[in-house]
């Protein structure tokens, strides 16, 4: 895995679909990384623990232009591809998680997040700012007001976005 260190890129699919783009871009030799965690469901008096991908909605692979010409238009399962800034540090990045993924399979990204508690951003165009969580709206989603000129405005972003802190900014 990660034979290729160049080309790493992240395809932004249609919900529930992750694993069907895993197992096409297998069939046609792309690499690819779908990050899955462990989680324990309940079937009427039965436990089963299934794997869900850690980031619903992306898969990373890794290709050069000649193979996304051929490859990408046709594909019926994607809405985006996302070029990182920096392919090296993205695959930076997943050796990190799949290294984590190794050590705790039942890994919660949500973790600590619940509704009134302070958090950071940690990612993304709003970084470093703080703010109270509102609710927990999806999987991945989080209502959180962000306080800007002193006023506080709702803003929704993925979960994996924020870190719980200890409190007031």
């Amino acid at each position: 895995m990660f034979a290729n260190l160049r080309n790493w890129k992240v395809l932004r699919l249609k919900p529930r679909t992750e694993k069907a783009m895993a197992d096409l871009l297998k069939s046609c030799g792309i690499e690819y990384y779908l990050p899955l965690r462990q989680v324990t469901r309940r079937y009427a008096s039965k436990k089963k623990t299934v794997e869900i991908p850690l980031f619903s909605g992306y898969v990373f692979c890794s290709f050069d232009d000649e193979t996304r010409r051929a490859f990408l238009p046709r594909q019926q399962y994607l809405l985006h591809l996302i070029e990182p800034f920096s392919s090296l540090r993205l695959l930076r990045q997943l050796v990190l998680v799949r290294r984590m993924l190794r050590e705790k399979p039942d890994f919660n990204p949500k973790g600590e997040l619940k509704a009134g508690v302070h958090v950071r951003v940690k990612e993304g165009p709003m970084r470093d700012m703080h703010g109270w969580v509102v609710r927990i709206q999806s999987q991945t989603k989080v209502l959180l007001y962000l306080d800007m000129l002193g006023q506080e405005i709702p803003v929704t972003m993925p979960g994996a976005f924020l870190e719980v802190t200890e409190g007031g900014n």
